[in-house]
Protein backbone atom coordinates (compact mmCIF):
# COMPACT_ATOMS: atom_id res chain seq x y z
CA UNK A 1 0.00 0.00 0.00
CA UNK A 2 1.32 3.42 -0.93
CA UNK A 3 -0.11 7.10 0.59
CA UNK A 4 0.20 10.23 -0.81
CA UNK A 5 -0.08 12.83 1.88
CA UNK A 6 -0.23 16.68 1.17
CA UNK A 7 -0.61 19.59 3.11
CA UNK A 8 -1.78 22.85 1.18
CA UNK A 9 -1.43 26.41 2.15
CA UNK A 10 -3.57 28.84 0.43
CA UNK A 11 -2.59 31.88 -1.46
CA UNK A 12 -5.76 33.63 -0.10
CA UNK A 13 -6.98 32.01 3.12
CA UNK A 14 -10.87 32.28 2.78
CA UNK A 15 -13.96 29.47 3.01
CA UNK A 16 -14.53 29.73 -0.15
CA UNK A 17 -10.99 28.76 -1.48
CA UNK A 18 -10.53 25.88 1.26
CA UNK A 19 -14.16 24.59 -0.37
CA UNK A 20 -13.09 24.96 -3.56
CA UNK A 21 -9.78 22.67 -3.00
CA UNK A 22 -11.73 20.34 -0.84
CA UNK A 23 -14.46 19.87 -3.54
CA UNK A 24 -12.09 19.16 -6.21
CA UNK A 25 -10.68 16.09 -4.47
CA UNK A 26 -13.76 15.04 -3.01
CA UNK A 27 -14.94 14.16 -6.21
CA UNK A 28 -11.97 12.31 -7.71
CA UNK A 29 -12.52 8.09 -6.15
CA UNK A 30 -15.33 8.30 -8.68
CA UNK A 31 -13.32 8.89 -11.55
CA UNK A 32 -9.65 7.83 -11.06
CA UNK A 33 -9.77 4.06 -10.17
CA UNK A 34 -6.39 3.77 -8.85
CA UNK A 35 -7.33 6.00 -5.88
CA UNK A 36 -8.58 3.02 -3.14
CA UNK A 37 -9.33 5.87 -0.46
CA UNK A 38 -9.09 9.73 -0.25
CA UNK A 39 -9.20 11.67 2.37
CA UNK A 40 -9.15 15.27 2.18
CA UNK A 41 -10.44 18.27 4.79
CA UNK A 42 -10.09 21.68 6.24
CA UNK A 43 -7.90 22.43 8.96
CA UNK A 44 -9.39 24.07 11.94
CA UNK A 45 -6.90 25.69 14.69
CA UNK A 46 -5.66 27.87 12.54
CA UNK A 47 -2.27 28.39 14.14
CA UNK A 48 0.49 30.28 12.31
CA UNK A 49 2.36 27.02 11.23
CA UNK A 50 -1.12 25.36 10.12
CA UNK A 51 -1.86 24.73 6.67
CA UNK A 52 -5.49 25.27 5.21
CA UNK A 53 -6.04 21.92 3.59
CA UNK A 54 -4.75 18.24 4.15
CA UNK A 55 -5.33 15.23 1.70
CA UNK A 56 -4.28 11.56 1.93
CA UNK A 57 -5.01 9.31 -0.72
CA UNK A 58 -4.05 5.93 -0.52
CA UNK A 59 -2.72 3.27 -3.32
CA UNK A 60 -2.18 -0.43 -4.29
CA UNK A 61 1.26 0.66 -5.10
CA UNK A 62 3.62 2.70 -6.46
CA UNK A 63 2.51 2.27 -10.03
CA UNK A 64 -1.37 3.16 -9.18
CA UNK A 65 0.43 6.10 -7.87
CA UNK A 66 1.70 7.18 -10.51
CA UNK A 67 -0.77 6.52 -13.20
CA UNK A 68 -2.84 8.86 -10.82
CA UNK A 69 -0.47 12.23 -10.83
CA UNK A 70 -0.97 11.77 -14.64
CA UNK A 71 -4.74 11.14 -14.93
CA UNK A 72 -6.75 13.56 -17.20
CA UNK A 73 -9.42 13.84 -14.70
CA UNK A 74 -6.39 14.95 -11.55
CA UNK A 75 -4.80 17.37 -14.29
CA UNK A 76 -7.77 20.31 -13.58
CA UNK A 77 -6.82 19.85 -9.82
CA UNK A 78 -3.66 19.83 -10.45
CA UNK A 79 -4.07 23.60 -12.13
CA UNK A 80 -6.30 24.26 -9.55
CA UNK A 81 -3.69 23.94 -6.80
CA UNK A 82 -1.40 26.06 -8.67
CA UNK A 83 -3.80 28.75 -8.89
CA UNK A 84 -4.84 29.20 -5.57
CA UNK A 85 -1.95 28.14 -3.03
CA UNK A 86 1.07 29.45 -1.86
CA UNK A 87 2.22 26.43 -1.38
CA UNK A 88 2.43 22.32 -0.22
CA UNK A 89 4.21 19.41 1.24
CA UNK A 90 4.03 16.15 0.07
CA UNK A 91 5.19 12.68 1.51
CA UNK A 92 4.98 9.59 -0.50
CA UNK A 93 5.19 6.47 1.97
CA UNK A 94 4.69 2.93 1.09
CA UNK A 95 3.63 1.00 4.36
CA UNK A 96 2.74 -3.16 4.48
CA UNK A 97 -0.44 -4.27 4.64
CA UNK A 98 -1.06 -5.81 8.08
Amino acid sequence: MVTHLVLFRLKEKNQQRSKQLVDAFAGLPEKIEEIQRLTVGEDFKETPKSFDVALSVEFENREALSAFSVHPEYVPVLDLIHEICSEHAVVDMELESN
